[in-house]
């Protein structure tokens, strides 16, 4: 029944249709089934004497079996129709139901994407920030070990400067003692002066 198309119109029409289309056909079905069953009447031929003459069966209602037949046809093509209207809305609720789930399935499959993609600059950002502390670690070593460098190179200066100013004091001694010894006015100067033109003469 899936298959059979209900037009606009039509439909419509059924829907409007239907609440009074199903309150007389069940005014209807209750009718039919008070006057057909025959329990009634058997009842009483049971209870009457052998001698009681039975009365005469009424005749059957045919143009109400007819009208009941006509409604129920009606209520049948009623009953089709909403039958085939749930289907339909069945399906269009069923493919709305899967568009649904297919657009959850590729958000969540971009919620994977981008917790992947996230993950993985994580990790290069890890791997990045390890390998600049490392780098961190040994700019800091080699910077200590200059200032103690720069510190023995400092003291070793200071060392240097005091021994040379240790032997710029004992070299302007020595060249006093010197000048006081053999200079000029001094008691051995005229030997020297004396030893040089001899030697100049030779």
């Amino acid at each position: 029944m899936a298959g059979v198309e209900v037009g606009p119109k039509l439909k419509s029409d059924v829907e409007a249709h239907e609440p009074r289309a199903q309150a007389e056909i069940d005014s209807l079905m209750r009718r039919f089934f008070e006057q057909s069953r025959p329990e009634s009447a058997d009842v009483t031929l049971m209870h009457q004497s052998p001698t009681t003459v039975a009365p005469e069966r009424p005749r059957r209602d045919f143009d109400m079996a007819c009208g009941l037949l006509e409604r129920a046809s009606e209520a049948f093509d009623l009953l089709v129709n909403r039958c085939q209207r749930l289907e339909r809305e069945l399906d269009e609720t069923a493919e709305r139901a899967r568009a649904r789930s297919a657009d959850q399935d590729e958000t969540i499959e971009q919620w994977k994407r981008l917790a992947t993609g996230l993950k993985t600059q994580l990790d290069a950002s890890d791997h990045a920030i390890s390998a600049l502390k490392a780098r961190c670690d040994a700019a800091e070593a080699r910077a200590g070990q200059a200032e103690a460098r720069v510190a023995a190179l400092e003291k070793a200066s200071a060392q240097a400067a005091g021994q040379a100013a240790l032997a710029e004091q004992l070299s302007t001694k020595l060249h006093d003692k010197v000048v006081t010894a053999f200079g000029i006015g001094s008691r051995a100067h005229p030997v020297l002066e004396a030893v040089a033109t001899q030697a100049a003469a030779e």
